[in-house]
């Protein structure tokens, strides 16, 4: 079989996405001539599809990129392997190489604009994309890049008109009707953002993009859930050092209030709904996820998108609450309330570190999810036997436990914005 035929047969079974059979056709075609650099760079983008394979994709695109130097496509595919790495840097830098050879493909403006999407950059990638857009009006990537980069910078009503625009031109595209249905959905309009979910997944059942709306616009269904979902799209548009300034504001603000409560007694009345209401309001915003998601899994479509992960963590967030309601309610019976709920609240928090664990990138960040859950774990359970056998007073290890909590509940929100490169 000749080289152009292997290139050839590879091409078309990457657009129909069976990935694994044009990597065979890519490796039987480089056991003849390893020095085709299309095949390795072909090669890279089937590697690309599994996440275990990415140092792989790494090392083809690289190897690409030594055959031949000035090809811009070779620096393109390192640049989205990189991304998909975490590797944004990196990934920068070989698209910026890429751009310098071939500017007026408006593809590699739309991979630069994703890139700067994902690092929170949303003027430079509005400024990206409306220059791919500038060479292809219809370019994909930099029509959903334009129409998300607006959506936060707050100007929702030119993102909404992108977005309207882009599926008028292609109704046939799943990923613009997926980045329509993120557009409605951050203005607030679930209900018509899962009819665009629903035609994303319609084209293209595989559309990660596309069903993870669908969940966050299913869940919006209920009220809690939309309060929250925009309060986490608020913080999303922040920088991360903000979004950290903020949170860590508000607390000492509460702490502050409470400290102002105890020396003015008349004032307490006032500062301790505010102080449960901020509790409250910590607590649901890292459970609210698995919550919901259980509620999801009575849904007759719902139940379909959730991954293994989402089912094990709202599996997990329920069994917490349960023994939570069952620890409280057995220890009223002995008729000791203070313990009753101290201590029904110590199992409560359980769910921060225990949903974490789903939450956090893989490695070290949940490791510490896990060892912190195991800790405050250990912490409760030694609190109810030193309640049932009182050798020293039961509050003792609830008072460590609460610096543990008080802890990770600062630490928490740091680790979600941790990214482990691949």
């Amino acid at each position: 079989m000749s080289e152009a035929l292997y290139l050839e047969r590879a091409r078309l079974l990457l657009a129909q996405g069976r990935f694994a059979q044009a990597a065979e056709q890519l490796q039987m075609l480089l056991s003849t001539d390893p020095n085709q650099w299309l095949a390795h760079a072909l090669l890279a983008c089937c590697w690309m599809q599994d996440a275990d394979r990415l140092g792989d994709a790494t090392a083809e695109a690289q190897l690409a990129i030594a055959l031949a130097p000035d090809q811009s496509f070779t620096h393109s595919i390192l640049a989205t392997v990189c991304s998909a790495r975490k590797h944004f840097d990196q990934a920068q830098a070989a698209i910026e190489t890429a751009i310098s050879i071939d500017p007026d493909v408006a593809a590699y403006h739309g991979i630069q604009a994703s890139i700067f999407l994902q690092t929170s950059k949303w003027q430079l990638a509005l400024e990206s994309s409306e220059r791919g857009l500038q060479f292809d009006p219809d370019q994909e990537d930099c029509l959903a890049s334009r129409s998300l980069a607006l959506e936060r910078l707050g100007r929702r009503k030119d993102s909404l008109q992108q977005a309207n625009e882009a599926v008028a031109r292609d109704p046939d595209s799943s990923s613009l009707h997926a980045m329509r249905g993120w557009t409605l959905l951050h203005d607030n309009n679930y209900r018509e953002a899962q009819i665009s979910f629903r035609e994303a997944l319609r084209l293209e059942p595989t559309n990660s993009f596309a069903r993870s709306g669908m969940l966050e616009s299913l869940k919006s269904n209920y009220f809690l859930f939309r309060v929250f979902f925009q309060y986490q799209a608020f913080m999303s548009r922040l920088q991360g050092r903000f979004r950290f300034a903020l949170i860590i504001g508000i607390y000492l603000l509460i702490r502050a209030l409470n400290i102002w409560s105890d020396a003015n007694p008349k004032v307490e009345p006032f500062i301790l709904p505010i102080t449960i209401a901020y509790i409250a309001f910590c607590l649901f915003s890292w459970i609210a996820d698995p919550i919901f998601d259980a509620l999801l899994r009575f849904n007759r479509f719902g139940r379909y998108l959730l991954s293994a992960n989402q089912v094990i963590a709202a599996n997990v967030v329920i069994a917490i609450i349960g023994l939570a309601v069952i620890t409280g309610s057995a220890l009223a019976i002995y008729g000791d309330f203070a313990a009753a709920f101290t201590l029904a609240l110590c199992v409560l928090f359980l769910t921060l570190p225990s949903s974490m664990i789903f939450r956090v990138s893989q490695g070290w960040p949940q490791w510490i999810a896990v060892g912190s859950t195991i800790v405050m774990s250990l912490l409760c359970a030694i609190s109810l036997l030193v309640w049932a056998f009182p050798v020293i007073p039961w509050i003792a290890p609830i008072i460590l436990y609460a610096f543990c909590l008080f802890v990770f509940s600062l630490a928490g929100n740091w680790l979600t914005s941790i990214v482990i490169r691949k």
